[in-house]
């Protein structure tokens, strides 16, 4: 069966946003509920420090849409594969929605 996520009304719309919008929606979406389930506060900053990635790395793959293995990997090892599977990050087109 294949995990499935409900996205926020703002990640989604509006519908004919480009694929590269939607991405990047999508992986600040990912990226703060992970931020949130890990971290006091859900801060960023905190939560790259002890993902052990760069803060400003985080930025870079949110913009381009998607997340190096390596750091998906990362992050996938902190948060927990039930929360963030690494592939989520990789391919947040591909992720299927409630």
């Amino acid at each position: 069966m294949t995990k499935k996520v409900d996205f926020p009304r703002w990640v989604e719309t509006p519908k004919r946003q480009s694929k590269e919008s939607l991405a990047t929606k999508r992986l600040q979406y990912l990226l703060c509920r992970a931020a949130l389930a890990t971290v006091p506060g859900g801060s960023i900053t905190e939560f790259a420090a002890k993902a052990g990635v760069e803060r400003s790395s985080l930025h870079t793959f949110v913009r381009k849409g998607e997340f190096s293995a390596k750091t998906a990997v990362a992050i996938e090892e902190f948060v927990g594969r039930d929360h963030t599977p690494h592939e989520f990050l990789r391919n947040p087109l591909g992720i299927a929605t409630a």
